[in-house]
């Protein structure tokens, strides 16, 4: 790569969207459903217990989509600002006209349904193919979802899509397939994340404008006026550059967007450093997007504060509010905890850490340095981020600990089993709350793959499981269906984490990757199948018709 030039407002896109004066109903919520949970990839804790007795405080449900999308209903934290001079990207007017008087839904037809439970709903496409990989990502806000769908045919291509599903009286169904202004093979669908009415998708094989960066990346912004969505805006980087990966992953919390190009080489640290040298390959970079009276426009440039060759800043983030979180996974420091020595040890190699950042009103600052308590090579510590209020969860997917539930053993046994790790904040300080495997560890499960958290709730996917059962509480201990895949439940009390729930699909087959991805808003959940084999399509469909290999699939619960 050579020299890049700062890009400034690119590919703008300003979309006016009329709503009728009709549609202002309020908005049918489901009962008891909070509008503000997270999801964590795509997306997004291990050793002793750290300030167990700490209690949630009423951790708000402002929480966001982490890597493999999770859904968000904060509200950005600070005012607006410009960020650092010609530093705007992807900038956009907004869709005209979107208030809350006039782009309501119109009321639900009538109840005509009874809804099932504990599993709410089977969703696919509204194509029958293969190969169509729904449920790349996944983010939920109250009675919405999207799912990517990297596969998804637009024109004569496999461009990629994202669907959106909506819940009314009457169950789930199919609101809109969103897709670029610009298709083509860019991964469209690789990330999601959901707030309120604004969702972003990322794009990271997409070439930039003028298609000028092979695999430089974008994301995309659509927002909703009643049940329509339309694009507002197109986001690359300020230093958009070959293959940097931006828009890998994705999150939202109100009018902040927060992009992760764990590609991008510059060896600046911190925030807003110079953008314009290649002197530390794949050491990685996030961006900053807030929306203001102009639309979207870059606020802030985030490199780790030990930014090195190789780190993959970006890999994975999440955002809460005012507060951002971005994982490095293959940062080399041999330290433990909070804010320990962030000096590069080879022989702890992608050990992987956490970086917080803060915004304070007019500026962002980064507040910790985060790193798993049973510090290795390759544990890849942040795989999965996700984050809501005070606390958040990060997952490390070849971690090695043979230990069930949560806060065991930390001794390794068991190859690639992977963990999860919880961090609360009191304060300004952040502490370890709880180390947290499967009730079944099992090798080469990779839970912690992907990770989602709402208020007292966490859930955690690990699609290499094994495991035969089928729904909700089932037989943990039979393994003959191989990578099938499983999703764990876990729930916090005063203080003190405790496993709840073993989840499995209703259909269980072999590879089908159950627990790719997750994500969670109040008392719902949704947890996807990569590579379920189905020919259904819509909701509810024949779940035993696998005459479509790798289309994917979504299950939804409300236990």
């Amino acid at each position: 790569m050579g020299k890049r030039a700062l890009l400034g407002v690119l590919g703008a896109i300003s979309l006016a969207v009329a709503c009728s004066e009709d549609e202002s109903t309020n908005r049918k919520g489901d009962a008891g459903t909070t509008n503000g949970g997270a999801a964590g990839s795509s997306g997004s804790t291990s050793g002793g217990t750290a300030n167990g007795g700490a209690t949630n405080g009423g951790t708000t449900s402002g929480g966001t989509a982490g890597s493999s999308g999770s859904s968000s209903g904060g509200t950005a934290g600070g005012d607006a600002s410009a960020g650092s001079a010609g530093m705007s990207s992807g900038g956009s007017a907004g869709a005209a006209g979107m208030d809350a008087g006039t782009c309501d839904p119109p009321p639900d037809a009538g109840c005509t349904t009874t809804i099932p439970s504990p599993q709410e709903a089977y969703l696919k496409t509204d194509v029958s193919e293969a190969s169509l990989e729904l449920g790349r990502a996944v983010a939920m806000d109250g009675n919405t979802i999207v799912a990517g769908s990297t596969g998804y045919p637009v024109g004569t291509t496999g461009a990629g899509a994202a669907l959106v599903y909506t819940r009314d009286c009457n169950g789930w169904s199919l609101q809109a397939v969103l897709t670029p202004d610009n298709p083509g093979n860019d991964q469209f669908g690789r990330s999601v994340a959901i707030s309120g009415d604004t969702i972003v998708i990322g794009a990271e094989d997409e070439d930039g404008p003028g298609e000028s960066f092979s695999n430089s990346g974008a994301a995309y912004v659509f927002e909703r006026c009643g049940s329509s969505w339309s694009q507002t805006a197109y986001l690359t980087a300020s230093n958009a550059a070959n293959n940097d990966r931006f828009g890998k992953q994705v999150a939202i919390s109100g009018d902040v967007i927060v992009v992760g190009a764990p590609e991008e080489d510059s060896d600046a640290t911190s925030i807003n450093g110079d953008q314009t040298n290649d002197n530390a390959a794949q050491a990685g970079a996030a961006y900053v997007f807030r929306k203001g009276a102009g639309g979207w426009a870059q606020d802030a440039y985030l490199k780790a504060s030990n930014a090195e060759q190789g780190d993959s800043f970006g890999d994975a983030v999440a955002i809460s509010g005012s507060t951002i979180l971005v994982t490095a996974t293959g940062e080399d420091s041999p330290a433990t905890g909070v804010n320990g020595n962030q000096g590069n040890d080879p022989s702890y190699i992608s050990a992987g850490a956490v970086y917080a950042f803060v915004h304070d009103g007019s500026a962002w600052s980064q507040q910790a340095y985060i790193k798993a308590s049973n510090t290795g090579a390759n544990l890849n510590f942040g795989e999965s981020l996700a984050i809501d209020g005070d606390t958040f969860v990060a997952g490390a997917i070849d971690e090695n600990s043979d230990s069930t539930g949560v806060n065991g053993s930390q001794t390794s046994g068991v190859a690639s089993s992977g963990a999860a790790y919880i961090f609360f904040r009191s304060g300004v300080t952040w502490t370890q709350q709880a180390f947290v495997k499967a009730s079944n560890t099992g090798a080469n499960d990779k839970f912690g793959t992907s990770v989602a958290i709402s208020g007292d709730r966490v859930l955690i996917g690990a699609p290499n499981e094994d495991g035969s059962a089928s729904g909700l509480g089932g037989d943990d201990t039979s393994d003959g269906t191989d990578a099938a895949g499983a999703a764990y439940l876990y729930t916090r009390t005063s203080g003190n984490w405790a496993f709840s729930t073993y989840i499995k699909a209703s259909n269980p087959g072999i590879a089908d990757l159950f627990g790719q991805g997750v994500a969670i808003s109040g008392p719902s959940f949704v947890v996807s199948a990569l590579f379920e084999d189905s020919g259904a399509t819509g909701t509810n469909g024949d779940e035993s018709d696998n005459s479509k290999g790798n289309s994917g699939a979504l299950y939804v619960f409300k236990p």
